[in-house]
């Protein structure tokens, strides 16, 4: 150290200084002359527009230092926040954005972590996590429909591998709280764009969603499943905290979610909100506060009782729009798949090969996902990989309670344990798996658990701090 004053004090110290910051002024200069000349050329005949290029260089000094210094708030904020939007930010035919930046994410955080010399060391849960990707990629070995299976088992491995950065990733308090606050943000920003592009609700009576310039539209169930979490998290810190206007913001935007369950018109989510409340009225033991909300559910269901009709009037003959009915084609096929599964992603293929041999009253096509993932991941994986999804469903549950009620993070805790109670729900009717928002809820329990009790991978650094080399004689 005092070697290191004496280079920086002496002639040589001070011009290596004067031209460091001599190159770092006309760089920035460079960068002011490059920006300013892209923003003068973006006036033209139809008036001022500022063009993508000129804007990219102005935000990129900040997105880099973020990038560098907080990348859990940017990139992995900002994949947060345009989760909700994913399938309509198509960049070629087989990626999204939100996959580039989820790449991205993983990549900023380890870089993060590698710098720091800190990562945490991997739970209990994770290897169950890991056991079950590795059952999914040892199916392909005798998968039905391999093409389809590559491409499944893609997206799974690259959710399961932003879960293993999470895991590992020293995460501050102040972090995690700007990460749910994006959530519930991005979530209630969904919401909003919802109703504005469709013109508003028009009255309850028809199924709202996300529909895309290029024609794209999000799944009406999928668009409820993207609440799920945001509205967890958005209650249960209204439950916990004790700022009167944070409660009331918090209490606004988990109106505003079950707004869009509501509207959505999905069934399989109303019930999961339903359990949702129930988890949280035992959890909690704040019944007031979920008496409240249940009554503005219930008054937001007379005043849009889309899903009371779709319960009441099913367009399936009460075979919940034909689930029932696949689901008899599903058990149909684990007759000769039960053990090891057909192979990851090859239900539809299994579906069309046994669909002639299970009843239906009325067709529902020769191929169809299985709507349920304990039908599907049963048929692809058999009941080996499904007693492994199902342990690492319930160890990432289980996982939380070594948070106490005493502690500050025990709302967080709460949030993360009716979130996966509500996933769970909604799994028994739509296909999760694949799905951001699902592993994102399976995840942040590992963010949890560093941010309560943070345990070092290595127990020694490989270089300790203020370590000097000895002299040699």
């Amino acid at each position: 150290m005092y070697a290191q004053a004496r280079m920086l004090a002496s002639p040589a110290g001070n011009r290596r200084g004067f031209w460091t910051k001599a190159a770092l002024a006309v760089g920035i200069a460079l960068y002011v002359l490059v920006v300013a000349k892209s923003v003068a050329g973006a006036s033209g005949p139809s008036g001022f527009h500022l063009p993508k290029f000129g804007l990219a260089l102005a935000v990129a000094p900040i997105a880099l230092f973020a990038l560098l210094r907080a990348p859990i708030i940017f990139p992995f904020g900002l994949f947060l926040a345009l989760m909700p939007f994913d399938p309509l930010l198509s960049v070629t035919s087989g990626a999204t954005l939100l996959r580039v930046l989820g790449i991205l994410t993983v990549v900023a955080l380890v870089t993060r972590m590698l710098l720091t010399r800190h990562m945490l060391r991997l739970r209990p849960a994770w290897y169950v996590w890991l056991s079950f990707i590795a059952w999914c990629g040892l199916t392909m070995f005798w998968s039905l429909d391999f093409d389809h299976g590559r491409l499944i088992y893609g997206i799974l491995a690259q959710n399961f591998g932003l879960m293993t950065v999470l895991a590992m990733y020293p995460i501050t308090r102040r972090d995690f709280k700007t990460i749910v606050a994006i959530m519930v943000g991005a979530g209630v920003a969904s919401v909003a764009y919802a109703v504005i592009a469709n013109g508003g609700l028009g009255g309850g009576s028809s199924r709202l969603s996300i529909v895309g310039g290029n024609g794209n539209v999000v799944d009406q169930n999928f668009f409820a499943t993207s609440f799920i979490v945001p509205l967890a998290f958005a209650f249960s810190v209204s439950v916990v905290t004790k700022r009167l206007w944070l409660r009331v913001v918090c209490w606004a935007a988990t109106a505003a979610l079950m707004l869009g369950v509501i509207v959505s018109g999905s069934r399989g989510a109303f019930i999961a909100l339903g359990l949702m409340f129930a988890y949280f009225a035992v959890r909690s033991r704040s019944l007031t506060q979920v008496g409240l909300m249940v009554a503005g559910f219930v008054a937001l269901l007379f005043r849009y009782p889309l899903v009371w009709e779709r319960f009441l009037h099913d367009d399936g003959g009460g075979t919940g729009s034909g689930r029932t009915l696949i689901w008899q084609v599903g058990l149909q096929a684990l007759r000769g798949h039960w053990l090891f599964g057909s192979g990851i992603g090859t239900f539809q293929e299994i579906y069309a090969r046994v669909y002639l041999l299970a009843y239906q009253r009325s067709g529902q096509g020769w191929t169809r996902p299985a709507h349920n993932v304990l039908v599907g991941m049963s048929v692809e994986l058999g009941i080996i990989g499904l007693g492994l999804l199902l342990a690492a469903w319930f160890m990432s549950f289980r996982s939380l309670r070594v948070i106490p009620r005493s502690s500050q993070n025990f709302g967080f805790r709460m949030a993360a344990e009716a979130a996966i109670v509500g996933l769970a729900v909604q799994s028994m009717f739509i296909d999760p798996m694949w799905l951001k928002f699902v592993w994102l809820g399976l995840s942040l329990p590992f963010l949890i658990l560093n941010l309560e009790r943070p345990e070092r991978a290595f127990a020694r650094r490989l270089v300790r701090p203020g370590f000097v080399p000895a002299r040699s004689a």
